[in-house]
């Protein structure tokens, strides 16, 4: 049995929902290690947010 590779295209979060999550990181409801995992995104693009 051959395995399917599911090509995932590239997402984009609006400008609001960045804002939220930066918010909700300077206020520690969140981790940036959290974050990237609830989005699937890594750590790195948190940083870049």
């Amino acid at each position: 049995m051959k395995k399917q590779f599911k090509i995932q295209g590239r997402r984009t979060f609006s400008e609001a929902l960045r804002k939220q999550i930066v918010g909700q990181i300077e206020r520690c409801e969140l981790s940036v290690t959290e974050v990237s995992r609830e989005y699937e995104v890594s750590k790195y693009s948190v940083y870049r947010c």
